[in-house]
Order: structure tokens, then sequence, then C-alpha cells
């Protein structure tokens, strides 16, 4: 997004449409000021051929994935094993189970309506966030990747190795429905297979 100065951007950001309002809402409301407070990183990918529109964008950020210890019900969530698993070093930490894990999170991931799969491909968008996850874990290490989606969209995530998690974000303010959290352990090569 540094390419353009922020006028650029707002009319920019008035040509995407995608059937999922709050996405588009992000990019239109909340992308430039995440962008600003250091929260997230939004990349686009630009039409230069017709309109000069965006044909879709994502996200990424650094975040944390929070598993009780219990459910509501005092039934344990993950074993110490599962946990030691995410960590990669232990599932416990000093007596204690882990109950947070860093992530890298895909937050807003869109293709803009205009634009058959044909063009820009969920598959391409997802390739295209991994690529810059895994330029950070070389710099900086990390484990896991997490996607927060709606149910319609598990199956996509699932067809390139997302695991859904037992455990939903709650609606916020842009969204009326509660979204799936589905995780990916990064390797040193993390690109999808179609």
């Amino acid at each position: 997004m540094c390419a353009f100065d922020e006028h650029e951007l707002q009319d920019l950001f008035s040509t995407f449409s995608c059937r999922d309002e709050s996405i588009a809402n992000f990019l239109k409301r909340q992308a430039i000021e995440f962008e600003k407070a250091s929260k997230s990183r939004t990349y686009l990918f630009i039409d230069d051929q017709s309109e000069k529109g965006i044909a879709g964008f994502f996200s990424v950020a650094i975040s944390n994935l929070y598993i009780p210890e219990v459910t509501t019900d005092g039934l344990p969530v993950s074993s110490i094993n599962n946990r030691k698993k995410l960590d990669g070093y232990r599932g416990k930490r000093k007596g204690a189970v882990q109950t947070n894990f860093p992530v890298y999170l895909i937050g807003q991931l869109a293709r803009n309506s205009k634009y058959p799969a044909a063009c820009l491909s969920g598959k391409t968008l997802l390739d295209s966030a991994a690529g810059v996850i895994q330029d950070a874990v070389q710099l900086v290490g990390g484990r896991l990747m997490l996607v927060e989606c709606t149910e319609d969209l598990v199956p996509f995530y699932e067809r390139y190795g997302f695991k859904r998690q037992n455990f939903h974000v709650d609606a916020d303010s842009f969204r009326e429905e509660s979204l799936i959290q589905m995780i990916k352990q990064i390797n040193n090569h993390i690109c999808f297979d179609s």
C-alpha cells in the first residue's frame, strides 16, 4: 500500500466489492488505519490492464491463538501433547497449561466480485499470503498460521491443510456471525499444492 497516497488508496478501495461485506468494509474503513498503527499489513492485487482497480487483497498480522484449558463443562480442550506440538517446545509453562500461542494471522483474504477465479484464484491469494508469512518466519521464526472464517469457507482452507479448532471467535461490530478458527503449522516451505 506504500506505493499510493491515502487519497489514491481511498479511490482504489471504492472499486472493491465482494460477497462478504465485512471484508470489503475492512478494506474501505480500517486497512489504512491498521497500516499506520502497524497492526497489520495489507497487500493489494492491482488490475493495471483495464480499470486500475483492486482485483484482490489480503492482510497479515501478528496475533495470539487462545486455547482455553477447559470447556465451560470443565472438560480439557486439548491435551498437553497437542499443546506441545503447537508450541514446538512444551505444553506447560511454569507448571501451568499453556493457553496462548503466537500466530501469523491471515486476517482478510478476498477477490473482487468483478474478477472470476480464473483471473485471480483464492489459492493465488493464499499462496501470496503464505509467501509473506514465510519471509517473516525466516527473519523471526514462528510456527503457526491462523485464519478465522465463516462455515462456508472451511472446505477451502481444509483443502490447503488448515485444521479446524473446536471453538469460535465471537461476532463483533463488523460481523454479525461468529468465526471458525483454523490453524496450519508452518513448515520450511508453506506454499499450497492444488
